[in-house]
């Protein structure tokens, strides 16, 4: 795992974005007073919360730690709760939960959150998009992709991007054993399409739905199959 700040066989990889309320209501409309000399200035201490697509063990390991290094680089100024997927608002409400300043932070997936920008397949992990973690870092970091994705975005409504800060190795998990292309078809995967796209040419069908409920579905009966 690559982390940024302080972020298979199949080769996918699932770029999460985080983003940050263009204008947080608890910011100061006007400028603090200043406090007079040899008084001690009291600063504004923001409180926020910050929702993931993740199962709380993956929010606890990789959105708490993200979250211990704002709160320590701010010197305890920015304090934050972390929330794993759904557990404030539906995964597909959690752009604008952002936007309408109901939640102060959130790592989004642009095609697992609805956030209407042009690429949000790409942005979606397809397969074989990225060969490595290293390549799709370079592409980011190096080749001006960041820029792409800051620039849409923030275009999109009342946020700011505030960079790529995980990159995910994505598994595929079955029920029924896949030892060749053709055993995909008929496979109930769930998954966005962006992401299937190679697989449902073989026959597969996507689905999706909530990840607190992806688990508990993939162990019923009939055959299916997970990204996770």
């Amino acid at each position: 795992m690559i982390k940024k700040l302080l972020l298979i066989p199949l080769a996918l990889l699932l770029a999460v974005s985080l983003i940050a309320i263009g204008c947080p209501t608890t910011t100061p409309t006007t400028p603090p007073p200043t406090a007079p000399p040899g008084v001690a200035e009291e600063l504004p201490i923001y409180h926020w919360r910050c929702q993931d697509n993740w199962m709380p063990e993956q929010t606890n390991e990789f959105t708490r730690y993200m979250a211990d290094l704002i709160e320590e680089g701010s010197g305890g100024r920015v304090s934050i709760t972390t929330h794993s997927a759904a557990e404030l608002v539906p995964m597909e409400q959690l752009f604008q939960a952002v936007e309408d300043g109901t939640i102060q932070l959130a790592g989004v997936i642009s095609s697992y959150n609805t956030v209407p920008i042009d690429f949000a397949g790409m942005d979606g992990a397809p397969a074989f998009l990225w060969t490595s973690a290293l390549e799709a870092r370079t592409l980011f970091d190096e080749k001006g992709l960041e820029e792409i994705y800051a620039e849409a975005y923030e275009g999109a409504g009342n946020v700011h991007y505030l960079g790529m800060y995980t990159l995910d190795p994505i598994n595929l998990i079955t029920n029924k054993p896949v030892t060749k292309y053709e055993d995909f078809a008929g496979l109930r995967i769930y998954s966005p399409p962006e992401v299937l796209r190679p697989f449902m040419e073989a026959g597969a069908v996507s689905m999706v739905m909530s990840p607190e409920n992806a688990w508990s579905v993939c162990k019923q009966v009939f055959w299916m199959g997970c990204l996770t």
